[in-house]
């Protein structure tokens, strides 16, 4: 993150009431648990039953959510307009504050795209073999994953310049350990499953 852009963090976070980092920071915590969960059950779901009918479709969400999330740490970004966000304005402010703004490359912006892409291929064309689907899956995962790194990386240093202020790590990660993550997953993820998102996270440092 270049010194310009840190310097205008920190000055919209002065203008954050403790409500507003913790309203955010816990909105942001429930769609990184969201990311996390969507990535690891569209895995297991290919691995287990080598079909690509559904996994394009959760490794879309683990993106979806993953590009909320960093939208709500974001102090250039309104809160008010990640409502019930629509996918394209999603995408949107994903390039015009992130990527135009260099906090992320356009690695991450494309990945999404192509998985909107390939979800909506499914949802809406199916039957029309438009994709490899079976060799893109068996791809995706690496290639979130990397992307995920970045993203990590860039809410580490959203963190740090908000130090001063507001622990946001310190919040995401109480938020996803305590009985609001715990029932997140426990209502959709077996055991196994829940066992790897949370492990996940405390690796990503976003769980304590």
């Amino acid at each position: 993150m270049k010194q310009k852009h840190k310097d205008r963090f920190r000055q919209l976070f002065k203008e954050y009431s403790e409500d507003d980092f913790h309203r955010r920071s816990e909105r942001a915590a429930r769609h990184l648990l969201a990311a996390a969960a969507f990535k690891n059950h569209s895995r297991v779901c290919f691995e287990q039953t080598d079909s690509v009918l559904l996994p394009p479709v959760g490794y879309y969400y683990s993106c979806f959510h993953m590009a909320v999330a960093l939208c709500f740490l974001n102090p250039q970004v309104r809160e008010e307009k990640l409502d019930r966000i629509r996918h394209t304005q999603l995408q949107k402010i994903i390039t015009s504050h992130f990527v135009d703004r260099r906090l992320l490359s356009d690695s991450f912006s494309k990945l999404l795209d192509q998985q909107k892409k390939q979800r909506e291929f499914l949802n809406y064309t199916f039957g029309e073999f438009g994709y490899d689907l079976f060799r893109e899956v068996a791809k995706t995962e690496k290639r979130i994953n990397q992307q995920f790194v970045k993203c990590f990386k860039l809410i580490d240093k959203i963190c740090e310049v908000a130090a001063m202020h507001y622990d946001i790590r310190f919040r995401i990660g109480v938020y996803i350990a305590d009985a609001k993550g715990d029932d997140f997953v426990q209502t959709y993820l077996s055991e196994s499953e829940q066992d790897d998102v949370i492990e996940y996270l405390v690796e990503a440092g976003y769980c304590v």
